[in-house]
């Protein structure tokens, strides 16, 4: 069985291509996420199922769920297929 490593240090969780890097962090990241990109979305029944439907069924994920006794979720596995560039 392998062994796990416990990283006290953040690690970034965005990989970008050559031709996002720019010259400072701040406009990469203004170029990313415009002004109006905010959260919580603006429909709010848009909720975590609805984004999760579009990633299965477009077979860039699959997902899947441990659950407790009564049916709970207790934690979920996520395999990524296939990613999009920007």
């Amino acid at each position: 069985m392998e062994e796990y490593l416990i990283k006290l240090d953040s690690l970034p969780t965005i990989s970008l291509e050559n031709e996002w890097i720019k010259e400072s962090l701040t406009k990469t990241i203004k170029d990313l996420f415009p002004s109006t990109f905010h959260y919580p979305p603006q429909n709010i029944l848009k909720r975590r199922t609805f984004y999760k439907f579009i990633l299965v069924d477009t077979d860039s994920v699959e997902i899947s769920h441990t659950l407790d006794k009564e049916g709970i979720i207790i934690y979920s596995k996520i395999k990524i297929l296939r990613t999009l560039t920007p």
